[in-house]
């Protein structure tokens, strides 16, 4: 399990626990209200998730382009 500094992100991992899904990915969650979430179960390919998590990565660093037009 790994929460970010600020905790709004948490990645948890539990290969031998059989009663839960074994990856958890969840974002802005509190104690009363559960974030935005997703489940992988153990037959789902590492690559899947680790596509998942570079690109919620890539996305949160994108920065908005600031443009400028001139009117000539």
């Amino acid at each position: 399990m790994v929460a970010s500094p600020c905790t709004q992100v948490y990645v948890g991992y539990q290969p031998d626990n059989r009663h839960v899904d074994t990856w958890i990915i969840a974002l802005d969650g509190t104690a009363r209200q559960p974030g935005w979430r997703a489940t992988f179960n153990r037959h789902t390919p590492a690559e899947l998730v680790i596509d998942l998590l570079t690109s919620m990565v890539n996305r949160s660093t994108l920065r908005p382009s600031t443009t400028t037009s001139s009117t000539s």
